[in-house]
């Protein structure tokens, strides 16, 4: 077997430290083009089911595992405590809906040599299902027309970001800047669609409810694709049944 990647001693312990399966084949002191997380050290095999990748999140840059394989089709309540129940025993979880894109983001802005193969794998996934995340979606949450998105909920994690969500199904504009701020981390459309156009090579939509309910609606954060568009939904039901992209904290800055 080819080892997809080097690692540095840190990224080593940690590996160890969550057990993951790995095996050290060589002193190198040869650098990879894998972004700042590769640096010379031991040759390291990860296994084949999985890439090592750099997400910032929350203010915190880690590296973790994106699994090759996309996690069951659950509602949303069964996604919530799988990803508790996954996350406590260092096992691949669902993630919300910014930890998603940032993901997506910095597999478009790597030079790792994995890129293609990572992207393709998105693509193909983002095209066959609708991607559930850890994120709900709350419509007029205080009976003011008031909205939020409320990331990791129900778990230690959660934060919320009260923000506009409803409105037109539409391109992506500036209008949409709060709205994408919100959902996917990112306030500029423009920088949204750059990263949406190398996965899937069209234009990018959002989906929501609207006109504001009456009373307080929920729905769950997702993204999906077609050769048409790529879509940043924020209106399926909690009852829905959706697989969702797998990741694992290997290691995250102090």
């Amino acid at each position: 077997m080819t080892p997809d990647i080097r690692v540095n001693k840190n990224v080593l312990e940690g590996l160890t430290k969550l057990g993951v399966p790995y095996q050290i084949l060589a002193s190198s002191s040869e650098k990879t083009t894998q972004e700042s997380l590769v640096q010379s050290g031991p040759e390291i095999i990860i296994p084949s089911d999985r890439w090592l990748i750099k997400v910032s999140h929350q203010g915190k840059a880690g590296i973790y595992e994106l699994s090759q394989k996309m996690l069951p089709s659950m509602n949303f309540k069964d996604t919530i405590n799988y990803s508790i129940n996954a996350r406590t025993q260092g096992k691949f979880s669902p993630r919300d809906s910014r930890f998603n894109f940032s993901a997506f983001r910095s597999v478009v802005d790597s030079n790792s040599t994995q890129k293609d193969k990572i992207i393709s794998f998105l693509k193909n996934n983002l095209r066959k299902y609708f991607s559930l995340t850890t994120t709900l979606v709350v419509y007029n949450y205080d009976g003011n027309r008031n909205d939020k998105f409320v990331h990791d909920a129900g778990m230690k994690e959660q934060y919320e970001i009260p923000v506009k969500i409803i409105g037109p199904d539409q391109e992506i504009t500036s209008e949409d800047n709060s709205f994408l701020e919100a959902m996917v981390d990112c306030s500029d459309f423009e920088k949204v669609k750059r990263v949406t156009k190398v996965i899937n090579n069209t234009l990018t939509f959002i989906y929501r409810i609207n006109s504001a309910p009456k009373s307080c609606e929920k729905k769950v954060a997702r993204f999906g694709a077609s050769s048409s568009w790529l879509f940043l939904g924020a209106c399926r039901d909690l009852d829905c049944e959706d697989p969702s992209f797998g990741y694992k904290l290997v290691e995250q800055d102090k």
